[in-house]
């Protein structure tokens, strides 16, 4: 039981960080100026956030495998706010003038504990690192 309140304990702040990457990062497409890094950058993360909606579907899978419901759950909600994401990059991109495009991986699927750890990771990269670099590079361009 301690074991799954602390994998519970680990999935909200997981998701915490899920829902304040979609709020750091809204980009209205009448803002933009070029398309050139800005269109790069919206791809890498339309790639990053489909590959993240595959990867936390097989996530739920393994947990519900291992007999963790309820994380399984949170995983299923997790790869729908990944839809959503995904979903408003690409019309920011059609909008630019291209096509959304996405080379799903084949997601690395450990035990439920490892796979929390690795959203986290991810989840965390993109916090700190992969969409404030992309605003940087926006605000430099004052797009």
């Amino acid at each position: 039981m301690k074991k799954m309140q602390k994998g519970l304990a680990t999935t909200c702040v997981f998701f915490s960080l899920v829902f304040l990457v979609c709020s750091i990062f809204t980009i209205s497409s009448s803002s933009f100026a070029s398309t050139g890094k800005t269109l790069d950058n919206l791809q890498a993360a339309y790639d990053g956030e489909s590959n993240a909606n595959a990867k936390y579907l097989a996530f739920a899978a393994k947990a519900d495998e291992e007999g963790y419901g309820e994380v399984a759950s949170l995983f299923r909600a997790a790869a729908k706010a990944e839809q959503i994401h995904m979903a408003s990059h690409a019309k920011v991109i059609q909008e630019m003038g291209a096509v959304p495009i996405a080379k799903i991986k084949e997601a690395q699927v450990l035990t439920t504990k490892e796979n929390l750890q690795a959203a986290i990771e991810g989840e965390t990269y993109e916090k700190t690192m992969m969409y404030p670099e992309f605003i940087s590079a926006a605000d430099q361009r004052q797009l």
